[in-house]
């Protein structure tokens, strides 16, 4: 009986699990770079107020955490969403109070404010996050950065 209890629960535990995780995000059954027209890119110029790191309810992917810049611009907060934490966190840490250009874009589900980042560029230094297409580098089997 406590064998047939216990299997219940870790089956309720991996059935719940399951569908929590597919319940993640606001993202479309295709990602930007797979849709027929890319949205307008625009170049956003500001300081980087923070930089923070968790769950995103807006993301498509199945990264469980994402990194995230707030950046101030004309006297208005901007949310840059980068990408996944594992693969993004080292290009950015402590680069808070930092100027910075951002080369962005908006997809009509994102609130106002909130920016998708295609390239960053910090104190010289730029992060291209995406190619021509939109396609995160992360999508890549080798995941690299250009980091130049």
């Amino acid at each position: 009986m406590v064998f047939l209890t216990k299997s219940a629960i870790w089956l309720s535990f991996l059935l719940l699990s399951t569908v929590l995780f597919g319940q993640k995000g606001m993202g479309d059954a295709k990602g930007v770079s797979q849709m027929d027209s890319l949205p307008n890119l625009i170049v956003l110029e500001g300081v980087i107020k923070s930089v923070s790191t968790g769950p995103c309810e807006l993301s498509k992917g199945n990264a469980t955490s994402g990194t995230h810049i707030w950046v101030l611009s004309n006297d208005e907060l901007y949310n840059v969403h980068l990408g996944p934490t594992a693969r993004i966190k080292k290009f950015v840490r402590e680069k808070t109070e930092q100027p910075l250009t951002a080369t962005v874009f908006r997809t009509h589900k994102l609130p106002k404010n909130h920016y998708i980042a295609q390239k960053i560029e910090i104190n010289g230094s730029e992060l291209v996050l995406r190619d021509g297409y939109l396609k995160p580098f992360w999508a890549n089997k080798k995941c690299k950065a250009v980091w130049k």
